[in-house]
């Protein structure tokens, strides 16, 4: 879909959604995500980095990958049936490579790297040689489509096309070759580097161990990390992951058999089995069976936005609570100044951990601190894998005049029912512990206690929301973070199910390690329930089912049963949206301190002009009334509604003014206030929201909203 100025339009609209805002960096990981990216959806061309994408998500993790775009555009609409997708391309420049390649100082290269060229530069002869040194264990995990296992044969042709690929690298690096097949080895580079530089990582690392005759779990962490974190980039852009399967697929035959060579062995480090297979000109990288690839998403961070890597850490932490797989042990329960510490020790996949949670007075507390960002984001992945989702974010350490990376987990996220119980019931013991030396007092030891062991609710795909009633009255539905990518999430999710920005929910983007939020109206609470009763589509009805399930769940567990019956309220008078008629309508009701009897003959919503009209034909106490109610908006774009007395009804404006109150009574819910000495009632927009639970209202009033401008009063 493209051209015409329906077309402009649209492509501005998502331009200025998509595009236009700031996305915070990364602080760490770039290089291997920077890797993966280009072994797959990013290419470079000339002096430009480019990536094409349907996916909101995409734009996002690159935007936070490589910085804000110096040319992005929406270069069409694909038609599908959840909307329109756009097309979006994004162009960098290529020293951005240079400055995150410079950044990452990987030292277990040769002569050390300042520049992206010098990566391509990299000893292909060891990777080479590497993988001849593995040729009979990788020769047996290769099959091909309708000829079974054809390994020998096969890793000879793809070995073939890695020396090729080599020998083009030696004659560019002798400045043999120049323009177009320049161009064209960097497209092939970007397939084979993230391959070759992890397998020569796992190489070294191994190479130090077997030097020194002894185990060095730091070194084959580093190397796992980021493999994982380039298999994950790498798996995002062409790959896939289900229950029971990863998976990555190449159209190269070199850049497959270094995947192969590098899998096989961070596999042998992490306990997992993979096989390589060959259909025509594609081959495809597998990981299948339940132990398998729960061993292989415990290596696959989710740093940065990629809802495959989290998809695969759900998988392992289904699994681990599954075949009790998490080894987690509390090591000590002791005194730190005023309050009690309990340090917990924790095995997942690979990784090793332990951790320090605080019993304070008010809250049990997780939290490790390090100015080694890397180190906070590796823990930040083991809680993950825990269950316990905890977003690193700088602070100030102002004892030391310096920044520090944090991160923490209170009460409620420790106690959440997606934590694995094993951890959960190591630190019930410790708060049980700590009470029987004193050191926590009983009453709120045994209430900690019975949380943690039971465990909350708290989804594991939805915000952890706190809902309470502020001062102010009303309802409060807010949820704060540090992490843009989550925020962007979630938000683009209540828009996919209908919601609108700034109408139904808020939210104002983390800057500078301080949290973000967002916040969803009253009005997005009764829209959630409208759609969960009432929209077209069953994926719809479910998906706005489970946030109302998740909001429910979370007033009764962070606000109380006050919380949780406002809520449902709210949820009730959404349900009701479009469901009642006016027209036929006789309700009797009390209004001026006496009772009135209303019956509806006729209604009609329309818009004109840009405000509301909606009219109504009554009966109110035998005498018939016909009025027009206007809802406009001011110039601050509050909703602002109004109807007029009639000096010459019958019994004059006193008595009109009774009948009119009592038929707003049962179209709006109240009466309206008085204005303009006696002779208008006034409404607000949470009157025309309590009107739209009738069919002829609902349609007209909701497009009028939607519409976000009208005529305005002065």
């Amino acid at each position: 879909m493209a051209g015409g100025s329906l077309f402009k339009e649209l492509k501005g609209m998502y331009e200025a959604e998509y595009l236009r805002s700031d996305a915070e960096i990364l602080p760490v990981g770039r290089l291997p995500l920077l890797l993966g990216w280009l072994a797959t959806d990013v290419t470079l061309i000339g002096n430009y980095v480019y990536a094409s994408t349907t996916q909101r998500w995409q734009v996002e993790a690159l935007r936070t990958l490589l910085g804000k775009p110096e040319k992005s555009q929406v270069r069409g609409f694909n038609v599908t049936l959840k909307g329109l997708k756009p097309d979006i391309k994004m162009q960098w420049r290529r020293e951005v490579l240079d400055s995150i390649v410079k950044e990452a100082g990987w030292e277990f290269i040769p002569g050390g790297v300042e520049k992206f060229d010098d990566l391509i530069r990299l000893r292909w002869d060891a990777v080479i040689n590497a993988v001849k040194e593995a040729r009979g264990r990788l020769a047996k995990l290769i099959t091909c489509r309708g000829e079974g296992r054809c390994g020998e044969e096969k890793l000879g042709e793809m070995l073939k096309e890695l020396e090729a690929f080599a020998a083009k690298v030696e004659k560019w690096r002798r400045g043999e070759i120049r323009g177009e097949e320049v161009e064209k080895l960097y497209r092939e580079a970007r397939k084979y580097l993230a391959p070759a530089l992890l397998l020569l990582e796992l190489e070294s690392a191994e190479k130090q161990e077997d030097e020194l005759k002894e185990a060095k779990p730091e070194e084959r962490q580093t190397a796992l990390w980021r493999l994982g974190l380039a298999f994950a980039a790498a798996v995002a852009g062409d790959g896939s992951v289900r229950r029971g399967d990863i998976r990555l697929v190449s159209g190269d035959g070199g850049a497959a058999l270094l995947w192969l060579a590098a899998l096989q062995k961070a596999g042998e480090l992490a306990g997992f089995k993979l096989r390589l297979y060959v259909e025509g000109k594609y081959y495809r990288v597998e990981v299948t069976g339940e132990g398998d690839v729960a061993a292989l998403a415990a290596v696959m961070p989710a740093v940065g936005l990629n809802p495959k890597a989290e998809k695969a850490i759900n998988m392992f932490r289904e699994w681990a609570e599954e075949a009790k797989a998490v080894e987690v042990k509390l090591e000590a329960v002791e005194k730190t100044g005023k309050i009690a510490k309990a340090v917990v020790a924790v095995r997942a996949g690979p990784w090793e951990a332990k951790f320090n949670v605080y019993l304070k007075e008010d809250a049990v507390m997780l939290r490790f601190d390090s100015t080694d960002v890397e180190r906070v984001y590796q823990m930040a992945h083991v809680l993950n894998l825990l269950g316990v989702k905890a977003e690193p974010k700088a602070v100030e350490d102002r004892s030391l005049g310096r920044h520090v990376w944090l991160i923490y987990a209170s009460t409620d996220v420790l106690a959440s029912k997606t934590v694995l119980p094993a951890f959960r019931e190591a630190i019930a013991r410790a708060v049980e512990e700590a009470a029987e030396k004193g050191w926590v007092e009983a009453e709120t030891a045994k209430r900690w206690a019975e949380k943690l062991k039971a465990g909350v609710t708290i989804a594991e795909d939805k915000p952890k929301f706190r809902i309470q009633i502020p001062n102010t009255g009303g309802l409060g539905i807010i949820y704060k973070t540090t992490s843009a990518e989550r925020l962007a999430r979630y938000a683009e999710e209540l828009k996919s199910l209908g919601l609108e920005k700034d109408i139904h929910f808020t939210t104002k983007t983390p800057k500078n390690g301080k949290q973000g939020t967002l916040y969803i109206t009253v009005e997005g609470v009764k829209k959630l329930a409208e759609l969960s009763h009432h929209a077209e589509d069953a994926e719809t009805r479910q998906k706005a089912s489970e946030w109302l399930n998740h909001l429910l769940a979370r007033a009764g567990e962070s606000g109380g049963e006050e919380v949780k019956r406002r809520l449902e309220k709210l949820i009730e008078e959404g349900a009701a949206r479009g469901v009642l008629t006016l027209a036929g309508l006789r309700r009797e009701v009390e209004a001026e301190g006496g009772r009135h009897v209303v019956e509806i003959r006729r209604v009609e919503a329309r818009i004109e002009g840009g405000r509301l009209y909606i009219r109504v034909e009554a009966v109110v106490d035998g005498v018939a009334v016909e009025r027009e109610y206007t809802f406009f908006r001011d110039k601050n774009n509050r909703t602002l509604g109004r109807v007029s007395t009639q000096a010459d009804a019958p019994g004059g404006r006193k008595e009109d003014l009774k009948r009119l109150k009592a038929l707003s009574t049962v179209i709006f819910g109240e009466a309206g206030n008085l204005m303009a000495g006696g002779k208008q009632l006034k409404y607000t927009r949470r009157h025309l929201e309590h009107a739209m639970r009738f069919k002829e209202i609902k349609e007209a009033a909701e497009r009028w909203l939607r519409e976000g401008e009208g005529g305005h009063v002065t």
